[in-house]
């Protein structure tokens, strides 16, 4: 009878040791993928950034050019 409760009991335990470790590895993987979803957003945030600092350098220079161009039309009109 002794012999019986103690499988019981080891089976019991084994299944329980199963189940956590099943369960934590689950949370690292998240904690895995939402590290890499931080970096993945973060290299899009700096894309971003660059795109709009290329895009204000084209805005400068187009409104450097429009006004050139409006300088020499007035002074060719003269």
């Amino acid at each position: 009878m002794k012999n019986i409760i103690l499988v019981v009991i080891i089976f019991c335990l084994t299944v329980l040791s199963a189940y956590f470790m099943i369960t934590t590895d689950n949370k690292q993987e998240d904690k895995k993928d939402a590290s890499k979803e931080k970096t993945e957003q973060a290299s899009k945030k700096k894309k971003r950034l660059r795109r709009n600092k290329k895009m204000s350098r084209k805005l400068k220079r187009k409104k450097i050019y429009l006004k050139l161009y409006i300088v020499i039309k007035m002074n060719k009109l003269r």
